[in-house]
């Protein structure tokens, strides 16, 4: 309830322009940039060239979370954007350790299933 109330007065005082425009509440985090599927409908199964592929170390991550933490009230993680996110071996690591801040409230994961 306490998250809801900040919200509401923070959209508030935002509307009625006492403060700057809130932070985002749901952040992207991309453990992974790589994929091993290749669908007929992602681009990443023709790739320009220019593109390049990584798995986030854990570090990194630790750093994302902390800085969202300090930032904002109430925050939401979506750990996927362009890869798969279960190719991340730290991917439990990471999950174990965003759960631990009350600023998370939720954690979102997505991992794609095999084309045919």
């Amino acid at each position: 309830m306490k998250v809801h109330y900040a919200l509401a007065r923070s959209y508030l005082a935002y509307v009625f322009k006492r403060t700057k425009a809130p932070l985002p509440c749901l952040f992207n985090i991309d453990p992974s940039s790589a994929c091993n599927l290749r669908c007929v409908f992602c681009p990443q199964s023709d790739p320009p060239g220019t593109m390049t592929f990584g798995l986030m170390k854990y570090e990194l991550f630790e750093r994302v979370v902390a800085e969202i933490e300090r930032s904002t009230i109430c925050a939401g993680l979506a750990l996927f954007l362009t890869g798969e996110p279960i190719m991340n071996k730290d991917l439990p690591r990471m999950i174990a350790m965003a759960e631990e801040p009350r600023v998370i409230t939720r954690i979102v994961l997505t991992a794609a299933a095999p084309c045919a």
